[in-house]
């Protein structure tokens, strides 16, 4: 496998797209429930944890522009 393969494999995780598209470093428990947000499996997702740790600035973010830019998804108002 190639490096150009390699990172457009990493860049199809939602976990990978963030670190990599955007910069984040994630924690491990952040990147385990983006990932978890996109698995093919039906199942809920739940985050517990403290205030000011990264749900909205680092997980809803991601989420967002990973369904936008990567999935092609749509926003309807």
């Amino acid at each position: 496998m190639t490096e150009s393969e390699g990172l457009a494999r990493e860049m199809a995780t939602p976990s990978g797209y963030a670190r990599l598209r955007l910069g984040f470093g994630l924690h491990p428990k952040q990147a385990r429930v983006l990932d978890d947000l996109f698995s093919k499996r039906k199942q809920r997702v739940a985050f517990l944890c403290g205030n000011e740790v990264g749900k909205t600035s680092r997980v809803a973010v991601s989420a967002i522009l990973y369904a936008l830019d990567i999935l092609r998804a749509r926003v309807q108002m």
